[in-house]
């Protein structure tokens, strides 16, 4: 699709990480790339779980079709000996639960400091999770962070990464788009 022909529309987030006003989504101005930022989605022990699940319509010309490609994720540790931090997401268009995509990370303590990675999906492979043929469709992405300690006087903290002088969490999503089969 050209510029213009793509929008996001109603744009929603729940969940114990993304509190009203912390969950923002921007899109890249040739639609190949979108970013979820969470302002304060972070886990510190004693909890074990936050998550945030985020929906949004996206509307795109007739006989196209998307899905998601690559997923970049950055953020910060400190994991004290016998910490492990985990992080999930999935993602699923509206009527399609049966095909949900998910990735998951897991990191090690004792460790502190910035970490980042990248998730690459099976697209545009068979088995890739592609958005229906049509004009619209809700995406839903769910994000899970994790934290558990065999010790119990060990640190553990999965939050908040650097970005300038703004701290942010986020996960960049790369599209492939082509015309629908």
């Amino acid at each position: 699709p050209g510029p213009g022909q793509v929008t996001i529309t109603g744009v929603t987030y729940t969940g114990s990480g993304c509190p009203p006003g912390t969950a923002h989504i921007s899109i890249s101005p040739d639609w190949a790339k979108f970013t979820l930022i969470f302002d304060s989605f972070g886990l510190k022990l004693p909890e074990a779980h936050k998550d945030c699940t985020l929906n949004f319509q996206v509307s795109y010309p007739l006989g196209y079709q998307f899905t998601i490609s690559k997923i970049d994720y950055t953020g910060y540790v400190l994991l004290g000996l016998g910490v492990t931090a985990k992080q999930t997401s999935s993602h699923w268009f509206s009527g399609f639960v049966g095909d949900k995509q998910t990735f998951q990370s897991t990191l090690y303590g004792p460790y502190s400091g910035q970490y980042s990675g990248h998730y690459i999906l099976p697209g545009p492979l068979p088995g890739a999770v592609w958005s229906p043929c049509g004009a619209s469709t809700t995406v839903n992405i769910n994000t899970q962070l994790f934290l558990n300690s065999n010790k119990p006087n060990s640190p553990g903290m999965i939050n908040i990464s650097s970005n300038g002088s703004k701290m942010q969490y986020q996960y960049a999503y790369d599209l492939n788009w082509r015309t629908c089969k």
